[in-house]
């Protein structure tokens, strides 16, 4: 391989890590360039996982839907308005609701609904740090540099396990309960601050 590719293919793995919290970013740049390097791209990164959206025969895609029902059910909402709240991709989910708050608390509220929805829509538990870390960047909920810190904020909702390149989270039934109250009152229109 030429060393104008490596340097191209470095670059586009140095793009594709930025917004990743610093303490992982070292670990995704490492999968990624390797990615890029063993198949020649990376679009499809993360890697897929059992638990996507895409199959062969489509029944995973009514199954997702099916529990993306369920989700809203739990939440009191419809899921039209489930929609306007929550973003589901192939292989990320965001909010897109707007929040207010700081940035610590915005980044919580974002990462306890990620994690809720992949409890229960996708039947994932334990999420990598580098993938809650994606969605809660791609909500837009300002600088990722804090955010393990700032998911510790919160015991009570969220665990943690591992360290570093290793660090999974999951939602607590508690954490699961206050997600479904704030998933309802941004699908209403309602003000978090409000009991």
């Amino acid at each position: 391989m030429k060393k104008e590719d490596v340097e191209s293919k470095a670059k586009k793995a140095i793009e594709l890590v930025q917004g990743v919290d610093d303490e992982f970013k070292t670990a995704a740049f490492s999968v990624i360039f390797e990615r890029i390097l063993s198949t020649g791209d990376a679009l499809d990164f993360p890697p897929k996982q059992e638990t996507e959206y895409s199959t062969d025969s489509g029944s995973k895609v009514s199954d997702i839907q099916k529990k993306k029902e369920e989700l809203a059910k739990n939440c009191g909402v419809s899921i039209k308005e489930l929609e306007e709240v929550l973003y589901f991709d192939k292989d990320i989910i965001k909010v897109i609701a707007p929040l207010s708050g700081s940035e610590p608390e915005k980044q919580l509220l974002v990462a306890k609904c990620v994690l809720t929805a992949f409890d229960v829509v996708l039947e994932q538990q334990w999420i990598k740090a580098i993938i809650l870390s994606r969605c809660v960047g791609a909500s837009k909920v300002g600088q990722l540099a804090h955010l393990s810190k700032n998911l510790q904020r919160d015991k009570q909702s969220i665990r943690l396990q591992g360290n570093r390149k290793s660090t999974e989270y999951k939602i607590t039934e508690y954490g699961k309960a206050t997600s479904y109250e704030i998933i309802k009152k941004l699908a209403k229109g309602g003000n978090l601050d409000e009991s």
